[in-house]
């Protein structure tokens, strides 16, 4: 039996505090708790906080993303004594040394929505990073005209002044267009159940990543539209529509937008595909075998 506790690098009122008064909540946490083993998502976190276990001898699992993989790859994690195991997406495990596979997982679908007896309009979700192309965010929003369009942005720590600056381009791009920040989750996922498509933007010179807003795309009955790229392919195979150009987006949410037996063919086989690789039971449960299994053995390595 586990009993789990959860800490976080940074509160919603620390995002502008120093990285000392951010760890402080870590190290609280520990104090408090005293856990038997640490899951860390991200591989800079892991970094940062490792002294913070060494000092009390706690060991950490590690939980490798997209945009950390390629601290993932340059440190070698697998050979931290402290490091019970590393986990990435399958699609990364490849090139990090001693990692497993472990998908993205939606362990919450059972809160998810109902599918509604309609659909409409386009949701772009995602991070308030610099990297993303915002510029052709706004240009295929302005070609959008007549299709209800909603921009869900997310405020980053170390880049909070770039949202009043996104949202004024957007709303001067079309005052029609909705722009929300930092809203609850549950209602992130209640827009992509409620959308007909979701759009996604390619990162400006970055690779991309495993988009989460994707996943719970296809888990609502939003049917992505994908940038054109190798990685795309095979992150979403023949689950999403690509583009090449604004003006591809812009055909391909419309013609979503109409509607049919054969979109709502693809949202199923969407949402089936999802399941099995994101909330199925089964692959829910292995990370916790896995994970038991990888402290375990370190537990035993220490006597």
């Amino acid at each position: 039996r586990f009993d789990v506790a959860t800490a976080s690098e940074y509160d919603a009122d620390q995002r502008a505090r120093s990285n000392f008064q951010r760890l402080g909540t870590v190290a609280v946490g520990l104090d408090a708790h005293r856990p038997d083993l640490v899951l860390v998502h991200f591989a800079d976190v892991a970094l940062r906080i490792r002294p913070l276990l060494a000092e009390r001898g706690i060991p950490y699992a590690l939980r490798v993303h997209s945009y950390d993989r390629a601290i993932a790859q340059s440190h070698d994690f697998a050979a931290d004594e402290l490091c019970v195991g590393l986990w990435a997406y399958p699609e990364h495990v490849d090139a990090i040394s001693g990692a497993r596979p472990l998908p993205g997982l939606v362990h919450n679908l059972h809160t998810f929505p109902p599918p509604p007896m309609c659909r409409s309009g386009m949701v772009f979700t995602s991070a308030c990073l610099p990297k993303r192309n915002w510029a052709t965010l706004a240009s295929i929003l302005q070609g959008l005209d007549g299709v209800e369009r909603s921009v869900i942005l997310g405020t980053c720590h170390g880049h909070e002044d770039l949202v009043p600056n996104v949202v004024a381009d957007l709303e001067s791009t079309d005052p029609r267009i909705r722009v929300v920040c930092d809203i609850h989750h549950e209602d992130v996922i209640r827009a992509l159940t409620f959308s007909a498509s979701c759009l996604h933007i390619a990162s400006s010179n970055h690779r991309m990543g495993i988009p989460r807003s994707v996943i719970e795309a296809w888990l609502c009955g939003s049917i992505p539209v994908l940038p054109e790229s190798s990685e795309a392919r095979e992150f979403a195979g023949d689950y999403a529509r690509y583009y090449s150009s604004p003006d591809d987006a812009i055909a391909l949410i419309r013609a979503i937008e109409v509607g049919g037996d054969s979109i709502e063919k693809e949202r199923e086989a969407n949402f089936d595909q999802a399941v099995a690789r994101f909330a199925a039971p089964e692959v829910l449960q292995r990370f916790s075998v896995e994970l038991r299994a990888a402290y375990d053995a370190w537990a035993i390595a220490q006597r």
